[in-house]
């Protein structure tokens, strides 16, 4: 991933988080109110994050995820982390049922887990792991509060190895209405799961992007322009690399 889709990505991970009233996993004194003006201060910075047909806004603060005493949050990572690093199947049934509305800094450590998790144990329990993160991508997509963890979640999904990973991660690609840098992050990992299964899906689906892009218009903004750029020469390797696997001219 290039240096712009990064710091799009980075730039509104920290506006979700924000909203929720935790940065970096500190709780904030500041109101959201100028918190938000302080994010969006010096010349919209939604606008780099936007497709022509959305752009991403900061919304009204919702209600806060469950927040844990640092005690029990700490050793809830701890733990998640022990298992991730030990690869331990047997854990991966625990982490499953994790709520993603708990508190954010036991969900970022179980995200990657899972995605990791996911390319170690049998195929049985790797699509299990599949379709829990697809809903919570579902679910991110639907809830204001947990939208930080997209990014997350497409890379887990890519992690996983699996090719029931590709339908979820193809409708980010195709979706019009769904950030730029989030497309783009969906269309790389789309194309390191090249030769597992399903390159015909996600072919198609990084051939709409690519189709898309095209006749995008990034506005005068050089930030938003090498953003696009950067887009556009994604979807290109993608393109290539699935369109060898999938038999396509």
């Amino acid at each position: 991933m290039g240096p712009f889709v990064r710091r799009a990505a980075a730039a509104l991970a920290i506006v979700a988080l924000a909203l929720t009233g935790w940065v970096v996993g500190v709780q904030t004194a500041e109101p959201a109110s100028r918190l938000e003006e302080s994010i969006r201060a010096p010349s919209a910075p939604e606008r780099w994050l936007r497709s022509p047909s959305s752009v991403v806004a900061v919304p009204e603060r919702p209600n806060p995820p469950e927040l844990r005493p640092a005690g029990d949050v700490w050793a809830e990572v701890a733990r998640v982390n022990a298992i991730r690093e030990a690869l331990d199947g047997a854990g991966l049934a625990a982490l499953l049922e994790q709520r993603l509305d708990d508190d954010p800094r036991i969900v970022s450590a179980t995200i990657p887990a899972v995605g990791a998790l996911g390319s170690a144990v049998a195929p049985s329990d790797r699509r299990r792991a599949v379709a829990r993160l697809s809903a919570w991508l579902a679910q991110s997509g639907r809830d204001r509060r947990l939208q930080g963890f997209r990014s997350a979640l497409i890379d887990a999904l890519a992690d996983s190895g699996d090719p029931s990973a590709v339908p979820p991660l193809a409708r980010i690609v195709e979706s019009d209405d769904v950030p730029l840098h989030l497309r783009a992050r969906a269309t790389e990992a789309l194309a390191a799961l090249a030769g597992a299964g399903s390159d015909a899906e996600g072919y198609r689906a990084v051939t709409h992007f690519a189709a898309w892009l095209e006749h995008a218009s990034p506005g005068d903004d050089d930030f938003e322009q090498q953003l696009y750029g950067e887009a556009r020469a994604i979807a290109a390797a993608a393109k290539a690399r699935l369109g060898g696997s999938a038999g396509a001219p």
